[in-house]
Parts: structure tokens; C-alpha cells; sequence
């Protein structure tokens, strides 16, 4: 049984009968974050590499094997970077290799590694027929999102995402068709975003009583990998993390499938603007 935390205010929703967010057809391809990934997901072999080119544009950092992480579109790969002095992210065109917007170099700020968490790549209609391609991404200070063009439309920092405890750094991101970002954080949050302008829809902190025979330990469930959402569900693979450091022998160890139910709320009270940010 769980005795978790939540935002002990009311919490914002969204017009979620109208926004509506659909992935690039790309998206990623690493099969952990694959929104539709399970034990028997049928991966087409690597494609052959045809030619290379090294990147010479002046700010993109060359230390890439610090967090470099791909995420591909239909017309653009986003990359991520984690030396502080450079941008996290960049932005390069298919056809030409060449950069097509970088992040600032306040955006996703680390004071010696920006660990972004990942990116989504995605489509977001906001019911007027209006329809934007985003880029969205997070790292242990903040979530933000882009416009393909580079300008940024929204920052949520972390430590505005609840105030009832520090929701610690992102650690991995995705979406529901109906217009929210999904984000698990290293302190045991699950957070709801508004994926029009980056309003806390709902927060959720994972704690939990673990039965190890005849004793209840008390804690928090964890989540360090990536996230799948399919339809209202979430589903994670976590560690334990106790209350108390005393615990019983191979609990430490121990990995948890979690399934998480994340439809917001439909009595809450208040409501984000479903139009989009100027």
C-alpha cells in the first residue's frame, strides 16, 4: 500500500478534450524509449552507415561522449550534450549534416554536467487547428520545450514543481496523446506537464510499505531508466529507495515493475491557457 504525496494545492489541468500531442513518426531509436516497446518488439537491424562527416561548427561542445544522446525526427536529429560551457542541445538538418539551432547557453543549466534526460520529439495541435512541431527536453533544473525553429516557447523549473518536497533531477520523459509531457524524477516523482505551456498539471511522489516477510519497510520507488505511457498507464522499472537505511537482505537489489494510472484529475479545480504562449 502506498502512502504517497501530492501537491497539496489545487492543481492546474488542461483542455485535454482538445490538445492533442502525436509523436514524430521517428522518434527515437533506442528501443527503451520506444512508447510502444515490450518483451517482444520486433527491431529492424541497424542500417548500414554510407558516410560520415565531423562536425566543425563552433558551438557544438567536442567532448560528445559526455550524455551524447540522438533523438531523430522526420527532417532533423536533435542531440544531446552535457559539458556545461556549450550547448545541451543541438539541432542538425538530414541533407546537409549542418546545425540547425542550438539551446541557449542558460537552458538545462549544470554546474558541471547538464544531464538532459531525453528528448521527445512531437506534433502538438492545441483544438483550433493550429499545429506546432515541439521538441521537448528536461534535465535536474528544467523542462523545456521548442518550436523546430529553435525559439523556445516555455521553461518549468524542477523546483516549481511541487511545493511539497525537491522533485530532484528528471530522469526520463514521455507524453499522452492528450497534451501532457510525462516526467519521473530521481527523488521519486511523477510529474504532469501541460505540453502547451508547461503548467504542473499533477505531481505524485511513488511512496510505498514493501512486505519482506514479516516486516513492512517504508519508502520511496524510484525510477533511473526510461518511461513507457500507453493509454492512462505508466509503466516503470524502479529500485526501492528506504526511509530508514535498516532493510532486509536483497531488498537493496530487488527491481519493481511499476504500473502508475496518470489521468488527471477531472475534479480539480483551475484551468492552463489551451492557447499558446506568445
Amino acid at each position: 500500500r502506498g502512502r504517497a504525496a501530492r501537491l497539496a494545492a489545487p492543481v492546474v489541468t488542461t483542455a485535454t478534450s482538445r490538445v492533442r500531442l502525436e509523436a514524430e513518426r521517428c522518434w527515437s531509436p533506442m528501443a527503451h524509449a520506444n512508447r510502444n516497446d515490450d518483451s517482444f518488439h520486433d527491431l529492424p537491424p541497424l542500417r548500414r552507415i554510407t558516410s560520415t562527416r565531423s562536425i566543425r561548427d563552433p558551438r557544438v561542445s567536442p567532448a560528445a561522449h559526455r550524455g551524447l544522446g540522438a533523438y531523430i525526427g522526420t527532417t532533423m536529429a536533435v542531440c544531446t550534450y552535457g559539458a556545461p560551457d556549450r550547448p545541451g542541445l543541438v539541432a542538425f538538418d538530414y541533407a546537409t549534416g549542418d546545425v540547425l539551432w542550438t539551446s541557449g547557453p542558460a537552458d538545462l543549466p549544470g554546474a558541471d554536467h547538464r544531464r538532459i534526460a531525453g528528448v521527445v520529439l512531437a506534433h502538438l495541435s492545441d483544438g483550433s487547428g493550429t499545429q506546432r512541431s515541439v521538441a521537448f527536453a528536461a534535465n535536474q533544473a528544467e523542462a523545456v520545450a521548442y518550436e523546430y525553429s529553435g525559439r523556445l516557447l516555455w521553461r518549468t523549473p524542477t523546483a516549481d514543481m511541487s511545493p511539497v518536497d525537491r522533485v530532484g533531477a528528471v530522469t526520463a520523459l514521455s507524453f499522452r496523446d492528450d497534451g501532457h509531457v510525462v516526467l519521473t524524477t530521481s527523488r521519486g516523482w511523477v510529474v504532469l506537464l501541460s505540453a502547451l505551456g508547461g503548467q504542473v498539471v499533477d505531481a505524485y511522489r511513488m511512496d510505498a510499505d514493501v512486505a519482506v516477510g514479516s516486516r513492512r519497510h517504508h519508502g520511496t520507488f524510484v525510477n533511473l531508466k526510461a518511461s513507457v505511457v500507453i493509454g492512462n498507464a505508466l509503466y516503470l522499472m524502479t529500485k526501492f529507495r528506504p526511509a530508514r537505511p535498516a532493510l532486509a537482505p536483497g531488498l537493496p537489489k530487488a527491481v519493481f515493475l511499476v504500473r502508475l494510472g496518470i489521468s488527471p484529475g477531472s475534479s480539480r479545480r483551475g484551468a492552463a491557457s489551451s492557447r499558446w504562449p506568445t
